[in-house]
């Protein structure tokens, strides 16, 4: 149950992303493979760095934070400043 709820969250997602950026229908299904492809490629080839230097060298706290500080920071910001580029 958890999975499948799970996938409807990120159907959800996928649909607010591709009509905020403005994705025509027709490229839709190319864009959702390309980075869904390009999305496992680069977990599968960070997932051993991450754990290795989390182990090694204590830096899980730093990256913890890095996302913490984004998030706060994509929470403040204002319409403006998440124009996409090249749609000025």
């Amino acid at each position: 149950m958890v999975e499948y709820s799970l996938s409807v969250d990120n159907i959800f997602v996928f649909v607010l992303v591709l009509g905020y950026f403005g994705v025509p229908a027709r490229y839709q299904h190319r864009v959702l493979f390309y980075g869904i492809l390009g999305a496992l490629v680069f977990r599968g080839s960070s997932s051993p760095w991450g754990r290795s230097s989390c182990s090694s060298t204590g830096s899980c706290g730093s990256s913890g934070a890095f996302l913490i500080v984004t998030g706060l920071r994509m929470l403040r910001a204002t319409e403006e400043e998440w124009i996409p580029a090249g749609t000025r």
